[in-house]
C-alpha cells in the first residue's frame, strides 16, 4: 500500500483554492504537510531561519525569519493574509502559532496553555496538580538511573540517560542546549514506549494512533522508529487517553491534533510529553498509510477554519517507520539504483533520503542526525526483516 492520501477532505467537496496556510519550519519534518496543502490547492507561505531547507521551494512564498520570533512572524501573517497558521513536528515554534492565531483569529492553541505543554518543568507541575502520574525528580546522591533533558527543545537534543556521578554532567549540558537555559532530571521509567497521535474534537480523543516507540541505544533517547499495532494493553491506552482529556481540559484545547509520548511503567501509563501539535518522525505519514486516514487532510483543513468531515476512530494495518540514521560519524554512502528499485516495490510506502551520497553525517544521537526515512508495511512477522532488507538494498553506509 503506497502513502497516497486518501480522498476524505476532496470527497467531502472542501476546497482550500484561495486559503493561504502559513507553515511554522520547512525541514523535512514540514514536509507532508506542505505537500499536502498544495494538493489541496491551499497557497502556502513558509517562515524558517535556514534558506536551503527543502520546504522552502514548494511554498507560494518564503520568509527567512525564525520560527521563535512572534513579531516577525506576525508581521509575515499580516502581510500575506494568511487564513491559517501550522506548527506540525516541532514544539519551539508553538509560543508563536498560538500568538499569531490569538491576534489573527485563527484556529490555534490557546496561549496560556501552550507554556504548560512545551516547557517540561511546567508539564510536570501542572500533571501534579492534576493528580496525574509522572516521574520522580532526581535528588542528589540517588542511585538507579536517570534521565536528563532541556526544558524548552525538540528532537530529543540534549537528552541522556545517566547515573551516578554523571548525571550533574548530563542536567548541565542539557541545560546548555535548552531553549532557556534550564533543565529536568528525572527517574528514568523502565516500560515499553509508546507515542499517541491524533485529533481532539469537542475536548474527546476521537481518532488515536497509538505506536510502539523504538529509541536510539543508550544513553540516548531520541526516535527512530514505531510499529503499530501497538502491543500495549487495553487498560494502559485507556489511562493515557485520560490523561490527556484531563490535561487538555485543564489549558481549555477542546480541537486539533496531539502529540505524546509515555512509557507503560510498572504502576500503569504515565505520559511523558504532550504537545497540541501533529508528531515529527514521520508520525503523519505512519498514521496515514496504517490507517487510511487523511490526517493532514484534517489537520490543515482545522488550521484553515474549514469545516471538514471529523475522523473517525483509527484502526490500525501493520505498518512500521526507521529513522535512518549512521551508528558512526563519517561520509555518507547508499546508491541511487538501490532506492528507486524500493520505491517499486508494493511493500515500501514511503521513503525519502535527506542527504545525498558523499555528505558528512554524524553518529544518530538525536533527531537533527537522521538522514532518512521509511515506511514499510506487511504481516506483523515480516516488518523488521523488510527494514533490514531496505538499508541492505540501499547500501548504506557511513565510512
Amino acid at each position: 500500500m503506497k502513502s497516497e492520501p486518501s480522498p476524505d477532505v476532496a470527497a467531502a467537496g472542501i476546497t482550500l483554492s484561495g486559503r493561504t496556510l502559513l507553515v511554522l519550519g520547512a525541514s523535512v519534518n514540514q514536509l507532508p504537510v506542505i505537500q499536502r496543502a498544495v494538493q489541496l490547492g491551499a497557497r502556502v507561505v513558509t517562515v524558517d531561519n535556514t534558506p536551503t531547507n527543502p520546504g522552502h521551494a514548494m511554498a507560494a512564498a518564503s520568509h527567512a525569519v525564525d520560527t521563535t520570533d512572534l513579531s516577525a512572524v506576525l508581521e509575515v501573517a499580516r502581510r500575506e493574509g494568511i487564513h491559517g497558521i501550522l506548527a506540525a513536528a516541532t514544539d519551539v515554534a508553538l509560543p508563536t502559532a498560538a500568538g499569531v492565531a490569538a491576534a489573527l483569529g485563527l484556529a490555534g492553541p490557546p496561549v496560556l496553555a501552550v507554556p504548560f505543554l512545551v516547557v517540561k518543568s511546567r508539564f510536570r507541575a501542572l500533571q501534579a496538580e492534576l493528580g496525574l502520574p509522572f516521574p520522580a525528580a532526581w535528588a542528589a546522591g540517588a542511585a538507579g538511573r536517570f534521565i536528563a533533558k532541556p526544558c524548552v527543545g525538540s528532537g530529543s537534543r540534549g537528552a541522556r540517560i545517566a547515573e551516578g556521578a554523571d548525571v550533574e554532567a548530563a542536567r548541565d549540558e542539557a541545560a546548555r542546549i535548552s531553549l532557556d537555559g534550564a533543565a529536568t532530571v528525572e527517574v528514568l521509567l523502565e516500560g515499553p514506549q509508546h507515542t499517541l497521535e491524533g485529533m481532539m474534537y469537542g475536548g474527546r480523543v476521537a481518532a488515536m494512533l497509538m505506536t510502539d516507540r523504538r529509541t536510539a541505544p543508550p544513553p540516548h533517547v531520541a526516535t527512530c522508529g514505531h510499529r503499530v499495532p501497538s502491543t500495549a494493553p487495553p487498560e494502559v491506552t485507556a489511562a493515557l487517553v485520560a490523561q490527556i482529556e484531563t490535561i487538555f481540559a485543564a489549558l481549555d484545547y477542546r480541537d486539533g491534533p496531539f502529540d505524546a509520548d509515555a512509557v507503560a511503567a510498572a504502576g500503569g501509563g504515565v505520559l511523558l510529553e504532550l504537545t497540541p501539535r501533529a508528531g515529527g518522525n514521520a508520525m503523519m505519514r505512519l498514521t496515514e498509510v496504517s490507517t487510511g486516514a487523511d490526517y493532514r487532510g484534517a489537520l490543515i483543513a482545522h488550521s484553515l477554519g474549514v469545516a471538514g468531515p471529523p475522523l473517525a476512530p483509527f484502526s490500525s494495518q501493520p505498518t512500521a517507520v526507521e529513522i535512518l540514521g549512521a551508528d558512526r560519524d563519517g561520509t555518507l554512502h547508499w546508491d541511487r539504483a538501490g532506492l528507486d528499485a524500493l520505491r517499486r516495490e508494493p511493500w515500501v510506502a514511503h521513503i525519502h533520503m535527506d542527504l545525498a551520497p558523499g555528505a558528512e553525517v554524524r553518529r544518530f544521537t538525536d533527531g537533527r542526525a537522521r538522514i532518512g526515512e521509511v515506511v514499510v508495511t506487511g504481516a506483523v512477522a515480516d516488518l523488521d526483516r523488510r527494514l533490514v532488507e531496505t538499508r541492505a538494498r540501499l547500501g548504506l553506509s557511513v565510512r
